[in-house]
C-alpha cells in the first residue's frame, strides 16, 4: 500500500516534526492508518468474505486484493477517508507528543 499520509498532510493539521524523525513518523502514522482501515473492512465482512480476502492476501496478490475490496466493500472510501480523518486529528491534538522529541 502507497503511503497515504504525507509531510503535506500532516503539516496541514499544524503538526510540525523535525526532519530526522519525520521519515520514522511517517512510516509508523501509515502503518497504524492501514492496520486500522484493515480491522474497519473486517468487522463488514462475513465469513466467507473474510477466507477470500485472507487467501488473495496470503497469496500477495495486492492488485486482486484492491480489486476485491473495491468490490466488495462498497463503503471503502468512507471507511478509508474516515480513518484519515481520525488519525490526522489525533496527530494534531497530540502534535507537542511528536515535535518534542
Amino acid at each position: 500500500m502507497e503511503p497515504v499520509i504525507t509531510p503535506q498532510l500532516i503539516a496541514a493539521t499544524g503538526v510540525t516534526i523535525s526532519e530526522d524523525q519525520s521519515q520514522a513518523f511517517l512510516e509508523y502514522i501509515n502503518a497504524v492508518l492501514e492496520e486500522r482501515i484493515g480491522q474497519a473492512i473486517v468487522e463488514n465482512l462475513n465469513d466467507n468474505e473474510l477466507e477470500e480476502l485472507a487467501d488473495l492476501q496470503e497469496a500477495r496478490k495486492d492488485e486482486q486484493v484492491q480489486v476485491w475490496l473495491e468490490t466488495n466493500v462498497p463503503d471503502l472510501d468512507e471507511i478509508v477517508n474516515d480513518e484519515i480523518d481520525i488519525i490526522l486529528g489525533e496527530a494534531a491534538q497530540h502534535h507537542t507528543d511528536f515535535s518534542s522529541k
